[in-house]
């Protein structure tokens, strides 16, 4: 099976071949949960919201677990917000200086998950490749033979990969990728805070 692990700072894919895991095969990509939350920090700063959001790390963070999402279509979704911007705007609920606040976000939500998919959106000072590049990067380290049940068994773990929209659109890009008949099949455990736990399992 191949395990993608998404942390603050990096993604990292593993595979696991009869009970082992492949070493030279390991791929690390400087791309992680955090890069998405200061994203999210300067849209918010680009949408002039209360500094008590802005400068808050931890609030912005939580406002990406709640409402961001991937869209299984980005220019589809684009045009769907420029067409009905309000029907798409979500709300996030805060209280600042003991006041309720309430702040309204729109095309920043499925913004920021596509820079998983496509990083070329922003600019990087360091190399950084899509999810889908990584996987396949990872898979072509392995013996060809072991192509197949590798794509078919795809484990992905951390927050980033709870976004909705997320193991699906992963699934579909790595589908559409695919030049040969194999089956992609992308898993995402219920508990994402054992799914490394889960992976090792898989690997056993």
């Amino acid at each position: 099976n191949l395990i993608y692990k998404g942390s603050h700072f990096e993604t990292r894919t593993e595979q696991g071949v009869e009970g082992k895991i492949q070493a030279g095969a390991i791929f690390s990509n400087p791309l992680g949960g955090n890069d998405l939350t200061e994203l999210l920090g300067r849209l918010s700063e680009a949408r002039r919201l209360s500094s008590g959001i802005r400068r808050d790390k931890l609030r912005i963070r939580d406002i990406k677990e709640q409402l961001c999402y991937v869209a299984q279509d980005f220019d589809a979704e684009v045009l769907k917000f420029v067409q009905s911007p309000v029907q798409m705007m979500k709300q996030y609920h805060y209280s600042e200086d003991g006041s309720p606040k309430v702040a309204d976000y729109g095309d920043e939500l499925f913004k920021v998950g596509e820079v998983l998919f496509r990083p070329d959106m922003l600019s990087w000072n360091r190399r950084v490749d899509s999810l889908p590049t990584c996987i396949k990067e990872s898979i072509s380290r392995c013996d060809i033979s072991h192509h197949q049940a590798l794509l078919s068994n795809i484990i992905v773990s951390g927050a980033t990969s709870q976004l909705p929209g997320f193991v699906e659109r992963l699934q579909a890009e790595l589908s559409r990728q695919q030049k040969d008949s194999f089956a992609t099949i992308v898993v995402a455990p219920s508990h994402p805070a054992h799914a490394i736990w889960s992976g090792a399992s898989f690997v056993a």
